[in-house]
């Protein structure tokens, strides 16, 4: 593999696994991924599946969507198509989910309170 594919792969990648090991989750907790179809957020995704996770993403788009439920993910919530995300997370999870790892931009967090934007 050439060095421009496998040096991004490597940073993402274990700069993800990093993030999902160092925060202490077990198996079976849930996990949130704002922006989870992009490359991070899909690396992340596949990771915290494999450690036994169960995985949210918050993004866009049908492409992403199916990609995200291939790898693994246990919901995708479209965040132009849910009125509020948040609420969502809240009722997948019966309260809130355990981690949030954010991946990539999600621009709807800017508009809540502090108090909303911790599932």
């Amino acid at each position: 593999m050439p060095d421009e594919i496998a040096g991004p792969i490597m940073c993402s990648g274990s700069t993800a696994y990093t993030s999902i090991k160092e925060s202490g989750l077990r198996p079976g907790q849930w996990a949130v991924f704002p922006g989870g179809g992009g490359g991070v957020g899909m690396q992340a995704v596949q990771l915290a599946v494999a450690m036994g996770l169960r995985a949210i993403v918050i993004d866009t788009g049908a492409e992403r969507k199916e990609a995200c439920l291939k790898f693994g993910a246990d919901e995708f919530i479209d965040f132009k198509e849910v009125e509020s995300p948040v609420e969502r997370v809240l009722e997948l999870t019966n309260g809130g989910a355990h981690a949030v790892f954010v991946t990539g931009e999600y621009s709807g967090l800017g508009q809540r309170s502090h108090t909303d934007i911790v599932v």
